[in-house]
């Protein structure tokens, strides 16, 4: 059967099609009866889109990406209700999951026309489908009859939300529908530990193949760019069971494994549509072994769907000609590797990432990461949080080093040198959650963090702002620089956090950090400009290559860095208090952008102060007494 938009493809009118469609007389189109009319405009198979129908394949999440308007939750709704059709497959039980329990009911099962009650009530009104049998709102379960023809129960459907991790606990799974995961309450978890995800993952057991389908608006979330990353640049099993069993387990950035495909090609869908998914069975190059993608991605935009009303319609053509972050996160796919918005201050394309190999065997892996550098100062810059409740900002704790490249594009003539630039790398994040804070304020957990990694990577000074506080907050790291810990308590730590270590390589190591302790100094740091300027200076410094990211096995690789850049490449003029979907938070990147103020700015002024007349004062320096 040809679909309503093969139809449209082959150029009927799009007002005459659909009057066809509910049974309306159309010159050249054969009369439909009401039955027909009303078969067809239940059929799913006859109104999606190409890119908004779901075929179960080899892979277990497929993820459905695109603008609003687009038709996601209809995706949800009938693939729930066409597996009411064959409920022995999914071993008779689905479960639907959404941001909180308001927005499963409104969105996901009540809504008028792509809810999952509207899409049931039209298949069984059709007789393309069963309608439900059974509705518990209070228990948050709905049963579906039997499918005609066939014995048994039928479908039974449960549903929950992240706000409530414990609802998706019981009950074992053979298809799951969740909608809008980017803004989920990842944090949130039950008694256990455990948030949704992490509990659904486990239940999801049920029938010959399970699979999830999710369906959200695009989010830079870490969470929304791992199931990118994962379709993009899948496993070879074959070849990660053999590294695995000759070298152990791999704790490095995820893609320089030796199992992880390189991105695979995008593919367009359909004339009509501007809709992209990834290939997801391919030939891995290393063994040969056929690689079948665990994730599918599907992106999709606003102005994909041809049935939005043509006023709504050229507004968001209009909107997505703006090309700012807000509008491609509402209406465009934001899955793809070039899909940058131009509105942001910081773009993903500038952010430099540097792979780094250091060997597990290398016992100071921190002097060694600063020598393949060329590393010339170190600091750690402390961004804190006033309070530890749930949704307090992080208190971002970030350490830097500066080193001298050379520039881009620069020969040598006549035996002159090549000229060099400064670069700041960034080379860990180790940022402290409010959940992170059990008892007390957050300086009682990022002060020892702080001071720790001082040590860790031989840094000269600690910054600390203050802006929304005073010098109080300094004085715990002030107590620990002014008591630094011998070297066998040092050596004792070091050899508790990595076993591996011999007593005598810890010794040798626990000397070089207690010799940056007793030099270390602790500093109160005000920024009074306002963000968009900090920001858009680090923007243009990043587009000129003057700052980078290490890539460190030990850190998480490319994905330590994972919530920094998210925030990074999230932020826009106009919007620096607006708290939105993927990116409610922005302490980590400050404090990264903060340890490259100092950084540059220090080398400027030969050590003597942070203040830059030419930039509104960004920064003030005051010692703090040790």
């Amino acid at each position: 059967m040809r679909s309503l938009y093969e139809l449209l493809a082959s150029g009927i009118n799009r007002d005459r099609l659909l009057a066809w469609s509910r049974g309306d007389n159309v010159p050249g189109l054969p009369r439909l009866s009401p039955a027909e009319a009303r078969i067809l405009d239940a059929s799913w198979e006859f109104t999606a889109r190409p890119g908004q129908r779901w075929t179960p394949g080899h892979e277990f999440i497929t993820d459905f990406e695109a603008g609003r308007g687009f038709g996601k939750s209809r995706v949800g709704s009938e693939s729930i209700a066409h597996a009411a059709n064959d409920p022995e497959r999914w071993g008779g039980a689905a479960y639907i999951g959404g941001v909180d329990p308001l927005q499963v009911m409104n969105y996901c099962l009540t809504a008028p026309q792509s809810g999952l009650f509207a899409v049931a009530k039209r298949n069984e009104q059709s007789g393309l489908g069963p309608g439900v049998r059974k509705l518990n709102l209070n228990n948050r379960v709905m049963t579906f009859e039997a499918p005609r023809g066939g014995g048994g129960a039928g479908l039974t459907v449960y549903w929950g939300a992240s706000s409530d991790p414990k609802s998706v606990r019981g009950p074992n799974y053979g298809l799951a529908w969740l909608d809008e995961y980017g803004i989920w309450y990842h944090r949130k978890t039950d008694e256990q530990g455990t948030n949704l995800w992490g509990g659904l993952i486990p239940a999801m057991r049920a029938g010959a193949s399970p699979k999830i389908i999710i369906t959200q608006t695009p989010s830079r979330a870490p969470e929304v760019k791992v199931l990118q990353s994962n379709a993009e640049r899948p496993e070879c099993k074959a070849c990660r069971a053999d590294y695995v069993e000759h070298n152990g387990r791999y704790l490095g950035e995820p893609g320089a494994e030796p199992w992880r495909l390189p991105p695979s090609p995008q593919i367009r869908l359909h004339p009509l549509l501007d809709t992209r998914t990834t290939v997801v069975v391919r030939e891995c190059p290393a063994c040969g072994s056929e690689v079948i993608a665990t994730t599918r991605a599907v992106f999709g935009a606003t102005t994909d769907n041809p049935m939005i009303a043509g006023e709504a319609r050229d507004r968001a053509v209009a909107i997505l000609a703006s090309g700012t972050a807000a509008s491609r996160q509402e209406y465009a796919p934001q899955g793809e590797a070039d899909s940058g918005a131009r509105g942001t201050l910081v773009q993903d394309k500038h952010i430099a990432r540097l792979d780094i190999e250091v060997a597990e065997a290398v016992p100071d892996r921190w002097a060694a990461v600063l020598g393949t550098l060329g590393a010339e100062e170190v600091v750690v810059h402390v961004d804190p949080a006033v309070t530890a409740k749930e949704d307090s900002d992080d208190s971002g704790v970030v350490v830097a080093c500066l080193r001298r490249v050379p520039e881009d594009r620069v020969t040598p003539e006549r035996g002159r040198p090549v000229l060099l630039r400064d670069q700041v790398v960034g080379l860990q994040d180790w940022s402290v959650r409010a959940d992170e804070v059990e008892a007390g304020a957050p300086s009682s957990v990022w002060g020892p963090r702080a001071y720790w990694l001082a040590l860790l990577w031989g840094a000269s000074r600690i910054t600390v702002e203050v802006n929304n506080g005073g010098d109080e907050l300094l004085s715990l790291v002030g107590g620990l620089i002014a008591r630094p810990p011998s070297p066998a308590a040092i050596a004792a730590r070091l050899r508790e956090e990595r076993p591996s270590l011999s007593p005598a390589a810890a010794a040798t190591i626990a000397r070089r950090m207690h010799t940056a302790a007793l030099r270390l100094v602790v500093e109160s740091v005000s920024r009074a400009a306002d963000k968009p300027a900090r920001w858009g200076w680090y923007g243009e410094t990043a587009a000129r290559g003057e700052q980078a990211v290490a890539c460190l096995p030990w850190t998480g690789g490319a994905r330590g860095w994972s919530v920094i850049a998210g925030q990074l490449c999230n932020f826009e003029p106009g919007r620096s208090g607006a708290r939105r979907s993927g990116t409610v938070k922005k302490d980590r990147a400050d404090s990264l952008i903060a340890c490259a103020q100092v950084l540059l700015r220090y080398r400027e002024s030969d050590g003597r102060d942070l203040h830059d007349p030419r930039a509104d004062a960004w920064m003030g320096r005051t010692p703090a007494p040790r």
